[in-house]
């Protein structure tokens, strides 16, 4: 649910994440040229839309996106991300 997501935050560790919201429905690996890497969390919300959470290279939450109100959201950015809403 959303809700669950109320008290996340920029900068929370996937160890906090994961023992507040659970485990994810996907977990993807990205690494970039300059050899950083990050880690992306995909969660699927009861109501079908998704939340994609971004690690960056310090283990922490560095982007969040499909918390935002959904009357909103551009569905071109969630398009982006390979999710149909």
């Amino acid at each position: 649910n959303r809700e669950d997501f109320a008290n996340i935050k920029i900068g929370t560790s996937y160890a906090d994440l994961v023992n507040t919201v659970g485990i994810p429905s996907r977990v993807s690996w990205s690494s970039m040229m300059s050899s950083e890497s990050f880690l992306i969390f995909y969660y699927k919300l009861s109501d079908s839309h998704s939340v994609i959470i971004h690690f960056g290279s310090n283990r922490t939450i560095s982007e969040m996106t499909g918390l935002e109100d959904q009357a909103t959201t551009s569905r071109l950015g969630v398009h982006l991300f390979g999710f149909v809403v």
